[in-house]
């Protein structure tokens, strides 16, 4: 697709934001597929993409105001600090996300072992893996937090409703201002799709009020149009049946985004 887009703009000059806006969509492709191989081919363009959106991303509003310029964008190589850095550490974790909640373990190891002949790239994500090999509770920063939360999918250990809620959160909110949202939003709900059911059968003991609350999730799960719109829901409606509370400011947070979201879905039906 690139390639097409870029032959068609030759004459009149690449049109930078569209090449800016098609290369998260050829990463989301590649994590759907749990392609290993492309994936990790195609990081570095997108971490330029984001690099350039970041940067550039106020000139692009008014249409008329595109670069029509013989520019492209160059795949990053340097992955050592800076935006390069925290993007490629977002689209592993978000790789990984979609890899473990689909039960393909095989397609993060695969990442891994990509990763591991790109010159730099591995040392980046040197730390990255091993809280997926060690997770760790507690994280000074979102990253930690998503990678650990990882390892503990991996091994099992999502399990009861104080789990399932506190992962949804975090999930949420790594997920809600990531290019990849929609790429890693279903396989992740798929996933509770199936545990808070078997949670109700199995393990209603972990549960506040499972009687009431039980059906309420359930509802919650089903109301959205998107799966990150639906899993949103779900955090906000678990939280009463968890042990664990959230504070007042990430309530607030959830509950703007979920309403943002069902205005979305009314002035679009």
């Amino acid at each position: 697709m690139l390639g097409e887009l870029r032959k068609r703009t030759a004459k009149s000059g690449v049109v930078l934001p569209l090449e800016v806006m098609l290369v998260p969509t050829l990463l989301r492709a590649s994590i759907r597929q749990l392609d290993a191989g492309r994936f990790v081919g195609e990081l570095g363009l997108y971490a330029a993409a984001v690099r350039e959106a970041i940067t550039t991303y106020r000139e692009w509003k008014v249409e008329e105001q595109w670069n029509f310029a013989a520019k492209k964008l160059v795949p990053v190589t340097d992955w050592s600090v800076g935006t390069p850095a925290s993007v490629v550490k977002g689209a592993v974790l978000a790789f990984g996300l979609s890899a473990v909640t689909a039960g393909r373990g095989d397609a993060l190891a695969a990442v891994r072992q990509e990763v591991a002949v790109v010159p730099g790239l591995n040392a980046a994500l040197a730390q990255t893996f091993q809280l997926i090999d060690e997770p760790a509770e507690q994280h000074d920063d979102a990253e930690g937090l998503i990678a650990s939360l990882i390892g503990r999918f991996m091994q099992g250990d999502i399990i009861n409703a104080t789990d399932a809620f506190v992962s949804s959160v975090r999930v949420v909110q790594f997920l809600e201002n990531s290019f990849l949202a929609s790429a890693v939003a279903a396989p992740v709900m798929a996933f509770y799709d199936r545990l808070w059911p078997d949670i109700l059968r199995h393990r209603r003991f972990s549960m506040r009020g499972p009687d009431t609350n039980g059906p309420i999730i359930l509802e919650a799960m089903r109301k959205g149009a998107t799966a990150f719109e639906r899993m949103v829901n779900m955090a906000l409606a678990s939280e009463a049946a968890s042990r664990q509370r959230l504070s007042d400011g990430v309530r607030q947070q959830l509950a703007t985004t979920a309403a943002r979201l069902a205005g979305k879905r009314q002035d679009n039906p």
